[in-house]
């Protein structure tokens, strides 16, 4: 599960109110969908910058791939 960066937390909120506080609410569980959906993996802390939160991810298909890479070496 991500966790959310206080400050994008509070200034989404100032920014967005109530509307911006549940849509914060749900961004873990979304998160989490996305990335089993695309087969990926959170690789990180969860940053932010602007206007959206930004999370470094590998796909599952680049471990399997390193993995078979080092084998044949």
């Amino acid at each position: 599960m991500i966790v959310v960066p206080e400050e994008f937390a509070r200034c989404t909120v100032e920014r967005e109110g109530e509307p911006g506080a549940a849509w914060l609410a749900g961004l873990p569980g979304i998160v989490e969908e996305v990335l089993g959906r695309w087969d990926h993996v959170p690789y990180g802390a969860v940053t932010h910058g602007g206007g959206g939160p930004g999370l470094d991810v590998i796909t599952q298909f680049a471990d399997r791939l390193a993995e078979l890479l080092a084998r044949r070496a």
